[in-house]
């Protein structure tokens, strides 16, 4: 995946977003399903180093005034 991104809400009420590049799944793939409910996936994703280009940044975090 080449980013993947967050919105959280801050103890102080604010809103971050947190953009991770280069990420890669490194824990098990966990899916399960129940009858008429949603499936849930399990997923781990850490950054990683771009081989050829390793001054790229690995994140970054902005402050957003919403979700929308």
């Amino acid at each position: 995946v080449s980013q993947s991104r967050y919105v959280c809400k801050t103890l102080d009420g604010k809103y971050k977003k947190v953009k991770l590049l280069n990420v890669l799944n490194e824990a098990p793939l966990s899916i399960s399903a129940k009858p008429k409910a949603e499936s849930e996936w399990q997923l781990e994703f850490h950054a990683h180093w771009d081989p050829v280009t390793i001054t790229t940044e690995l994140f970054t975090i902005d402050e957003i005034t919403s979700i929308s």
